[in-house]
This record gives C-alpha cells, structure tokens and sequence, in this order.
C-alpha cells in the first residue's frame, strides 16, 4: 500500500499536528516549526494545541512514544546528529535565519555578536583589537575576524537543549536564460514523513 504525504491534515487524523524527521529521529510540530521530543508531546499539545480533544491528544501521545528510535527526552539530545552544512533547509522547520555568525575554528554558532567575542576570547585566545583602542584599517584587514557573518542556518528547538543553529545551504539564484532541470521522476523523498494514520501503520507495523 502506498503512502500518502499530506500537508494539510485534519483533526481527525490522529497523529496531526506532527511530522517525523526520520533521519534526525525527531518530532517536529508542523504548525510552530519546531522539533518536540516524545516525552514532551503530552504537554505541547496541552499549551499549544488547545483545539484537539484530550482523548485524541492522549492516543496522539501514545503513538508518538512507540515509534522506533524516535527521540523521547533531553538526556538523549546528546544523540543526534546534526545535518551538514550542504544540506538545504529542513521544510518543515522555521525558515533559515541569515545573520547567523559562525567560529571559523570550531563551527560554533550564535546571532549575538557578544556572544561570538566572548566565545572566541576563551576558547580560541583571540584578543579584541578594540580592546586598545580602535585598529587602523590595514590592520584589520591582515587580522580578519576569526568568525563568518551572514551564515544561514537553523534550528530544531527554540531553546534549551538543542537549540544550536546549524548551517544550511542556500542556493543562489539561476542566471537568467538557464534552463531549469526537471526533477527525476525516480527520486524519492525518504527522509521527511507526515505522520497520517496510514503513515504510521505502514512504516511502524508493517501493514
């Protein structure tokens, strides 16, 4: 039986409002764009999710946690594997911030300027030039800044554990006149999965 990949699911579907990002083993709530862990369904749907019945929000609940390798606590969050920087935005996530700034040492990544100097001064030794008064132009341009700016990335939760943005890829646009190639009719999307009650009995039961 094949799947069905639905955007726009109803009330009556069980497992709405949720999709599976089976790659990364997380929960992700389609309307808010961000990721749950299974032991935190219960409460997200209670806050944010008022609308769905309790009875439909317990069996929603119960679902969730019996899915194979998802992630269910923030104990767990040392687990998961964040995407490369090649891999384009995640769909169902929030969109990509782009005035993310990243380590040019060790990947590390914030939007707070401050927080990149501090990060910088003491994990790399780097010494804030300003610091003693401020630097001729030829000297800031033999000593760049050891961060890039405007990285786009994202993020699976919007705080707390797990809230590290991580970069994307963007792509830029086509020079006018290119040709614009036709998707493979054999390529298939494997990693991103609504959870529709005929989803969740297929890929979890082997119906």
């Amino acid at each position: 039986m094949a799947l069905m990949f639905t955007r726009e699911l109803g009330y009556s579907y069980p497992v709405y409002p949720f999709t599976f990002l089976s790659e990364y083993r997380m929960v992700v709530c389609q309307k808010y764009q961000y990721a749950c862990l299974a032991g935190e369904i219960a409460t997200h749907l209670a806050k944010k999710h008022p609308e769905i019945d309790l009875g439909a929000r317990r069996q929603l609940v119960e679902k969730i946690k019996i899915i194979p390798n998802v992630l269910q606590s923030r104990s767990e969050l040392s687990q998961l594997q964040y995407p490369p920087p090649t891999t384009e935005p995640i769909p169902c996530l929030a969109p990509p911030k782009l005035d993310v700034l990243k380590c040019r040492h060790c990947g590390f990544t914030t939007r707070q300027v401050q927080a990149m100097q501090e990060h910088c001064a003491k994990t790399h030794d780097w010494v804030n030039p300003r610091g003693k008064g401020r630097p001729s132009i030829g000297h800031l341009a033999a000593d760049p800044l050891p961060w890039i700016e405007g990285v786009a990335c994202q993020r699976l939760f919007p705080s707390r554990e797990g809230s590290k943005w991580f970069q994307v890829s963007i792509k830029t646009k086509r020079p006018l006149g290119q040709s614009k190639k036709k998707p493979s009719a054999k390529k298939k999307q494997t990693t991103l999965e609504n959870l529709t009650s005929e989803a969740y009995c297929t890929n979890y039961h082997g119906y």
